[in-house]
């Protein structure tokens, strides 16, 4: 799995829950990630992303939700 890049942009009025969810979506749908893949930890997720563990799991929340 190759995820290098899911920060929001913080300059869009969208919620950055929102965003890294869709950015998460779209290597879902590259397929960089596949189904039964492993996601990295929150706490790599929240280096990745440069936002807080809330803000994670909100987006983590939204994507278990599409389901």
């Amino acid at each position: 799995m190759i995820m290098t890049d899911i920060r929001p942009d913080k300059s869009m009025a969208t919620p950055h829950y929102l965003q890294i969810a869709k950015n998460i979506r779209n290597y879902i749908a590259n397929g960089d990630i596949n189904p039964g893949d492993a996601l990295p930890s929150e706490r790599e997720l929240c280096q990745m992303s440069d936002v807080s563990r809330v803000t994670i799991r909100k987006a983590l929340d939204v994507l278990v939700g599409d389901r």
